[in-house]
């Protein structure tokens, strides 16, 4: 270990309060754990989580008692409440007041205002922005800078390696999956503007934030009539540039964005600077190159981030995997010295957990610090005792605990638990993974009760709603304990024991009414209403019916796609009822063209639930679904090829019919290029699996075409 190793201390355990404010047995307080543990055991039964793998702990920080357990100790993937142990280990080694530099330095002084190589060296922080670099431009210029010659990129205080474990388990360019460096910008992220010009056909305007040479923009996007729009944007390494492809549809005169992953992090800060140095009146003549600074070289500007309590609200709030595996690796450098890795943060966390939480190396397994895909397992009991650690810490509490959400409030929990005892009074971390939710954190209970508490679900059948609603109400009903008769564990588990209403048709058509005319609005400001609805309505087919006027109100993924995506099940109870409803008031289904908008942007879940529908609908409804099909594949083509892969032979018959259909009747033809250079591209991968299916898959839509080509399509 170098000198830049910590010394931890000897482990610290919770100082239990003095026995007269310990509940005994037949106290008031004894009665309502008593009561609490009741209500939670018997709503576990009759949830979704109870035909899960459910591993829960709920414990007094007061006085140390566990209020309520079950199958506790089990090793389960915990998403991204893993963000809670790469935190606390954070502020226990870095310290609540770490700042990240990023530094400009030349290999020799200036001389009459021309710098031969200007160097831009990261040291780790992953929140500089654009504005940084116009903070650092603007120094520089006033230092007497006016030209560069080469702008070099050290991104070498951590390792080369850009894909933590568990990020190889997804492709795509999502946000979300933006690699971790020691030099990157706006999250290693870039967002694309689109904006619809002033009539159906023209082009569209598409703008890069930042301004950067890194960028090779191919636009084949088209301004459409009005309506919700219909655009994917997809980022793709090419050598030593990003090819950005927009395709779709904006309506006229309406601005959309989206923001994608950067794979060339330190040349897309230097690119940026670059431009971003022209603007402030100083001329870059060379190339932007990537490069280690040299001994000696000579420090001319120098900026620091916010202190690492600000960067923690950045995890944990929005749950940042970027930030959460620069932390990673920061710790890394910190503790082992330069370059940090992935290895030695994990390390740095495990020496921290035997140290000072007593969770020995061996008995979880941690491989990542976002959480991200398969790659962690943790038990409840584990996290609880990582929270009450932490809780314990006073120099560091404050900050550990303001960096969580707030339910009803704000982060991921900004619309979960609202007007319930739990709305402003829990503090926790969210996890969702496919068939994976958590929460943990705090809450401070209706009897004034301070408790720590850990959820992890894994394996539950279906899709995550039913889930995140039962994760909700045990929270709920545990923020309830102490409350008034009537208003305790057992009335806010109440939805989850008693059956959900169904209303009749007449009923059912009455509230499909009433959210079309709200969503038809497209008003921003009834969402917050839709939002409060959406998790108050308890018929499905009405969810459904809400979720889709919110994605019309707020199309944004995190919102409305959401809630459609959550709500909109194939299962007759809801998408049946709908159907039926709609089909008698003349009107489209709910939820189905926000899910064509999701798929059309390469939303990895929207294309699946799209097909999972089509084999709901009976076959003389189906025919949308072609054209729907034939979109999506000139669209976003690579999450066509995502979506069939995984499906068994069988299962592939109805989306390969759906799609060679759609393409016959294609304004485009029966050969939208896009979908088939995708294919193209696809047989000729290194992934020998990939490119078998690709060919297999190809045949298979050839065939299906000639056959369609016999009957349907006009010669």
């Amino acid at each position: 270990m170098s000198r830049h190793a910590l010394t931890l201390l000897p482990l610290v355990f919770l100082v239990s309060l003095p026995a007269s404010s310990v509940a005994q047995t037949g106290t008031p307080r004894a009665a309502e754990h008593a009561q609490l543990r009741r209500a939670l055991e018997d709503a576990l039964s009759k949830s979704p989580m109870g035909r899960a793998r459910a591993g829960m702990e709920v414990v007094s920080l007061d006085t140390g008692e566990v209020l309520f357990s079950h199958r506790a100790e089990e090793l389960l993937n915990p998403a991204s409440n893993v963000k809670l142990f790469t935190a606390a280990a954070a502020l226990r080694v870095l310290g609540p007041a770490y700042r990240f530099e990023t530094a400009l330095l030349a290999d020799a002084p200036p001389l009459a205002g021309r710098v031969k190589a200007l160097y831009l060296r990261g040291r780790g922080d992953p929140t500089l922005t654009t504005e940084r670099l116009h903070g650092m431009a603007s120094e520089l210029f006033h230092s007497g800078v006016r030209e560069v010659q080469d702008i070099w990129c050290d991104d070498t205080w951590f390792d080369g390696d850009l894909q933590p474990p568990g990020f190889d388990q997804e492709d795509g360019d999502r946000a979300y999956l933006a690699p971790p460096s020691a030099l990157g910008l706006n999250g290693n992220t870039v967002g694309v503007y689109l904006r619809g010009g002033e009539a159906a056909g023209a082009p569209v305007v598409v703008e890069v934030e930042p301004e950067a040479g890194l960028f090779e923009l191919e636009n084949e996007a088209r301004t459409g009539p009005r309506g919700q729009p219909r655009f994917n944007v997809r980022a793709e390494r090419a050598g030593e540039r990003i090819l950005l492809t927009v395709r779709g549809e904006v309506p006229a005169g309406e601005l959309h964005s989206a923001s994608r992953k950067v794979d060339l992090p330190a040349l897309y800060a230097g690119h940026a600077l670059r431009a971003v140095l022209g603007q402030h009146g100083i001329r870059v003549r060379g190339r932007v190159r990537a490069g280690a600074t040299p001994r000696g070289a000579k420090g001319l500007v120098t900026v620091e981030s916010d202190t690492l309590d600000a960067v923690l609200r950045k995890l944990n709030k929005h749950s940042s995997n970027h930030v959460a595996e620069v932390l990673l690796k920061a710790l890394s450098a910190h503790v082992e010295g330069p370059p940090g890795t992935t290895a030695g943060g994990v390390r740095a966390v495990e020496a921290f957990l035997a140290a000072e939480v007593g969770l020995p190396r061996g008995s979880y397994v941690m491989r990542n610090g976002s959480g991200l895909n398969d790659a962690n397992r943790f038990s409840a009991r584990q996290t609880v005792r990582l929270l009450r650690h932490a809780y314990a810490r006073f120099s560091s509490m404050p900050e550990y605990l303001a960096s969580l959400p707030v339910a009803g409030r704000d982060g991921t929990l900004r619309s979960r638990m609202e007007k319930t005892l739990a709305e402003g009074n829990l503090r926790a971390k969210t996890g969702t993974l496919s068939h994976v939710s958590a929460l943990a954190g705090y809450l401070t209970s209706a009897s004034g009760e301070r408790l720590a508490f850990s959820f992890l679900v894994n394996d539950y059948e279906g899709r995550a709603g039913p889930v995140v609603q039962a994760l909700d109400a045990f929270s709920a009903a545990v923020a309830a304990l102490g409350a008034p008769p009537g208003q305790g564990p057992a009335e806010a588990l109440s939805t989850l024991v008693e059956p959900p209403p169904t209303l009749d048709d007449a009923a059912l058509r009455e509230k499909v009414k009433l959210y079309a005319g709200l969503g038809a609005a497209a008003d921003l400001r009834e969402a917050p209403l839709l939002r409060s609805l959406f998790r108050s309505e308890r018929d499905g087919a009405v969810r459904a019916a809400v979720a889709d006027a919110l994605y019309r109100c707020s199309p944004d993924e995190a919102v409305g796609g959401r809630a459609v995506l959550e709500a909109l099940e194939p299962e007759d109870a809801v998408y049946g009822r709908l159907r039926r409803a709609c089909g008698e008031l003349g009107v489209p289904v709910p939820g189905l063209g926000p899910l064509v908008d999701l798929a059309a942007s390469g939303h990895p879940e929207a294309l699946p639930r799209l097909i999972s529908l089509a084999r709901s609908t009976p076959e003389p409804e189906r025919a949308p679904f072609n054209g729907w099909m034939a979109e999506v594949a000139v669209t976003a083509p690579e999450a066509v090829l995502a979506a069939l892969r995984p499906l068994p032979g069988p299962d592939l018959q109805l989306p390969v019919e759906l799609l060679a259909r759609g393409m016959a009747t294609h304004p485009r033809g029966p050969r939208p290029q896009p979908f088939w250079d995708a294919l193209r591209r696809a047989r000729k991968d290194r992934d020998p699996a990939l490119a078998a299916f690709a060919e297999a898959l190809e045949t298979r839509l050839v065939g299906a075409l000639s056959e369609g080509a016999a009957t349907s399509v006009p010669r």
